[in-house]
C-alpha cells in the first residue's frame, strides 16, 4: 500500500511538472529577428523594428590601436592595455555590439560617432577591460578612429511611404449632378448679392474675400444638406447687414476627391492580439485541468486512508 501511494504521488508530481513546463514554453514568445552587419561601413537591410548588431571584429583594429601601449611582462602577468584589449576581442567578449533597431524610414545613416558610442558601451560592460574604456584619452581616440573609418546605412525593406493628398481641382462654377430631378430650389443654387444702398461707401477687401462680388455655389453630395442660415451684421462691425449676409459656408472637397489621409483615419490593425491570447489560454487551461486532477487524486487518497 505505501509503495502504491508513492507511485501515485510521483506520477502526480511528474504530471504537474510537465504541465507547468508546457505552460512556460507556450507563454514564451519567439525571439525577434536580428540583422548582423559584417562591416562597420556600407549598407545593410532589414525589416522595420528588427535588431541591428555589429560584429566586434569589424572595429577590433581601430580600438586596439587607439588604447595606451606600454611595457609588459607576460611571465609576471603584466599586460599593457593593447594586449588586454586584443585578448578580449579574440575571446569574443564584445559579441554582439548592439546598434539601434531598423527605423520606420526608407534609409537611415548611422554615423561613426554613433557606432563608437555603442562600442564604448559594450567595452564598459566587460569587467576585464572596463577600466580601459573609462580613461578619457582612450575614449577620445577610440571615438575619433571609429568616426573616421565607419558609417553604416540601414535600409528598411518593408517601409511604406505615406500616401500624399490628391490634388484638388480649381474653383469654378460646376453643375449639380442631382439637379435634373429636383424641384424648384433643389437644383443648382444661384447666389445673388444684395444691392448696395445708394450713397454707401465701397466695401473693404476683407468683406469681399478677394473675389469681388462673385460667390461660388453651394455644392451638394449624396444627400441634401440643409443650407446654413444667413448671417446678420454685428453691431459695431462697420458693415451693413447686406454685406454680412453674403458670407457663404466653407466649401468642402468634391465627390471622389477626398484626402487619402482622411479616408484612412482610424483604420488600425491588431498585431497578433488574438493569436497571443489563444497561446496563453491553452496552457493555462491545461494547467488548471492538471491541478484539478491532482487535487482529486489527493482527496481520493485521503478518503481511502480514512476508510482503511
Amino acid at each position: 500500500m505505501p509503495s502504491y501511494r508513492c507511485t501515485r504521488r510521483a506520477l502526480s508530481v511528474a504530471l504537474v511538472g510537465g504541465i507547468a513546463c508546457a505552460s512556460l514554453l507556450g507563454l514564451t514568445q519567439p525571439a525577434s529577428a536580428t540583422v548582423t552587419a559584417a562591416s562597420c561601413g556600407g549598407a545593410i537591410a532589414g525589416k522595420v523594428g528588427e535588431a541591428v548588431t555589429l560584429k566586434s571584429e569589424t572595429v577590433k583594429e581601430y580600438v586596439v590601436e587607439s588604447v595606451h601601449d606600454g611595457p609588459e611582462a607576460p611571465l609576471f602577468g603584466w599586460k599593457n592595455e593593447q594586449t588586454r584589449m586584443r585578448e578580449a576581442f579574440e575571446d569574443g567578449a564584445f559579441e554582439p555590439i548592439k546598434l539601434p533597431k531598423v527605423p520606420d524610414a526608407a534609409s537611415t545613416k548611422l554615423t561613426g560617432k554613433r557606432i563608437a558610442t555603442a562600442v564604448l558601451n559594450k567595452i564598459g560592460s566587460v569587467d576585464a577591460v572596463a577600466d580601459i574604456a573609462e580613461d578619457k584619452e582612450n575614449r577620445e581616440k577610440i571615438t575619433a578612429a571609429i568616426a573616421k573609418n565607419c558609417g553604416l546605412t540601414v535600409k528598411a525593406t518593408n517601409y511604406t511611404a505615406p500616401t500624399s493628398a490628391q490634388p484638388r481641382t480649381g474653383g469654378g462654377q460646376q453643375g449639380d449632378n442631382h439637379g435634373d430631378n429636383k424641384g424648384p430650389g433643389q437644383g443648382q443654387r444661384q447666389t445673388t448679392t444684395a444691392p448696395r444702398p445708394t450713397g454707401a461707401a465701397a466695401l473693404p477687401p476683407s468683406a469681399r474675400y478677394g473675389s469681388g462680388e462673385a460667390r461660388a455655389p453651394q455644392r451638394y453630395y449624396s444627400r441634401e444638406v440643409p443650407s446654413a442660415p444667413t448671417a446678420t451684421g454685428r453691431p459695431g462691425s462697420g458693415l451693413p447687414p447686406a454685406a454680412a449676409s453674403t458670407v457663404e459656408p466653407p466649401v468642402l472637397p468634391e465627390d471622389g476627391q477626398s484626402d487619402a489621409n482622411v479616408d484612412n483615419a482610424g483604420n488600425a490593425e491588431a498585431i497578433e492580439a488574438e493569436r497571443k491570447a489563444a497561446e496563453v489560454r491553452l496552457p493555462l487551461l491545461l494547467a488548471v485541468v492538471a491541478l484539478a486532477c491532482v487535487a482529486a487524486a489527493l482527496v481520493r487518497t485521503w478518503v481511502l486512508r480514512k476508510v482503511s
